[in-house]
């Protein structure tokens, strides 16, 4: 009887009996394809932020909202970095790069090598395509024609969680909270309160910067100004001087104030947003613009949504909502685009006989009017 426990307890493996497989890129995935022989790697969970929803529309229903939104970048680095810093980018290096790393796991190869297969099956799963990557191709290759070493590429911003916490006002110190759940756990009434003032809107970001919904003060703007300085960092180019990055910012921020907490959609807001649809389209690709953009294209397509605007179909600016409009209208938004984009497609229908009658009409006129 003894024995057999001796063997069970033999047999049976310690808690703390694990390998360890060393890996610096736990976060990155690779791309086994190259553009241009460089290499794009895609990195999660870098840079993340906590803000607190809604503050005094949740004090009144007696709950806190904690909204979590992280940050996926994507970069691309140069052959000759990989031989210097020894970084895998493919999977065949990866699984090398593994089995180097961890050359002091010989006594468990079986153990060892097992977890480096399930490592670079994960990588596998991983691996994405240079199109699915939020990349200007005309910058790109300018940066690749400069021989840059690293490439700032793009970034995505979405949200990761959703924690509701009751407040508890009988507290040993005065009002507290609860424990934080998360929203799929709680109460359907209330989780349908919540969901019903869109928490999960990428703007709202913008809207606590403006308004320092954060739990620590400047938290909001750290994350911001800080993915800023990272980006320029990668491409070590200075896209955007600080203060025009703030001055940007704090319009922006308020555009996603005024929409979020007072409905409004005024003239001055449809001014204020056109103005920057417009910076980018006369602005060559500049990744810092595009960061603000990803807020302001979140903004924009709420505001659509709930019908307060339309985009333009001729000239792509936002204008006034009303129903069945597709087009600026003379009288409400100053710019008579209707007009416009019916003559155009006129004279795109009947160009056999319309251009006939330009050309001549050119020709009089320079034959008649001095200067023409």
């Amino acid at each position: 009887m003894l024995d057999t426990k001796r063997k069970s307890m033999k047999n049976t493996p310690e808690k703390d009996n694990f390998t360890y497989i060393h890996d610096d890129y736990e976060d990155c995935n690779f791309c086994a394809q190259k553009y241009k022989g460089y290499s794009v790697f895609k990195y999660s969970g870098g840079r993340s932020i906590d803000i607190e929803f809604c503050p005094k529309k949740m004090d009144a229903l007696g709950i806190v909202v904690d909204a979590a939104y992280s940050m996926t970048y994507y970069e691309v680095k140069h052959p000759k970095l990989f031989k210097n810093q020894g970084i895998p980018d493919d999977i065949p290096s990866y699984a090398d790069y593994l089995k180097y790393e961890n050359f002091m796991h010989d006594k468990d190869k079986k153990g060892c090598l097992a977890l480096i297969n399930k490592k670079v099956a994960a990588k596998k799963n991983g691996v994405f395509q240079i199109k699915t990557i939020p990349l200007n191709k005309e910058y790109l290759d300018n940066c690749i024609a400069n021989k840059q070493e690293m490439i700032f590429l793009g970034l995505h911003v979405q949200l990761s969680k959703i924690s509701v916490a009751k407040i508890n006002k009988d507290a040993p110190h005065g009002s507290g909270i609860d424990e934080y759940k998360d929203i799929k756990d709680i109460d359907e009434q209330t989780k349908k309160i919540i969901m019903g003032l869109r928490p999960e809107r990428l703007y709202h970001i913008l809207t606590a910067y403006h308004t320092q919904e954060t739990f620590d003060e400047g938290d909001v703007e750290n994350f911001l100004t800080g993915s800023k300085d990272f980006i320029e960092e990668i491409d070590e180019v200075i896209h955007f001087k600080d203060s025009d990055f703030k001055t940007l910012l704090d319009k922006m921020a308020r555009l996603c104030f005024l929409w979020r907490d007072k409905q409004d959609v005024s003239s001055e807001f449809i001014k204020e947003a056109n103005d920057f649809i417009l910076l980018r389209r006369k602005t060559e690709y500049n990744p810092i613009v595009e960061f603000i953009g990803v807020f302001f294209d979140d903004l924009i397509s709420d505001v659509i949504a709930n019908n307060r605007l339309i985009e333009c179909k001729h000239c792509h600016l936002l204008a006034a909502y009303f129903r069945n409009k597709k087009f600026c209208s003379k009288a409400t938004d100053g710019r008579n685009c209707f007009g416009r984009h019916h003559s155009k497609q006129d004279y795109l229908r009947h160009k056999g006989k319309r251009l006939p009658v330009k050309r001549a009409w050119i020709k009089k006129a320079r034959r008649e009017i001095p200067g023409y």
